[in-house]
């Protein structure tokens, strides 16, 4: 992931099984880093898009971050995802992927519409 900072990001520090390394991923900007790499890599695109995608809470939403056992349950960042898939497709018409994602998708992006809605415009916050 080419944002994660699990050195200062979570304390105390945590040794998983054996190793002593964690991570953290920071979902925008690691949705923007699938976009990049899926101008010549897709398979790294791809990956990456999966883990950030695939950390969706309990709750319907990506989160901010996701780490080793960790999650923020109380914020996520705007659904830029469902637009790097879509490009992604649109270069390699690989359809396995948007069926990967899409349901994860469509409730982060239900997830906006319910809880970050203002009112009285009902615009997105």
């Amino acid at each position: 992931a080419p944002v994660s900072r699990s050195w200062n990001f979570l304390t105390p520090p945590r040794l998983l099984k054996g190793t002593e390394w964690i991570y953290v991923i920071f979902d925008w900007d690691n949705i923007f880093a699938s976009h990049i790499l899926g101008l010549d890599t897709p398979a790294l695109a791809y990956s990456n898009l999966i883990q950030v995608v695939k950390s969706k809470t309990a709750a319907g939403f990506v989160p901010n971050f996701s780490s080793a056992g960790e999650k923020s349950l109380d914020r996520s960042e705007p659904m830029i995802a469902a637009k790097v898939l879509h490009k992604l497709y649109t270069r390699y018409h690989d359809k396995w992927i948007v069926e990967l994602l899409l349901d994860d998708l469509i409730d982060w992006h239900d997830w906006f519409h319910i809880y970050r809605r203002l009112d009285p415009l009902g615009l997105i916050a």
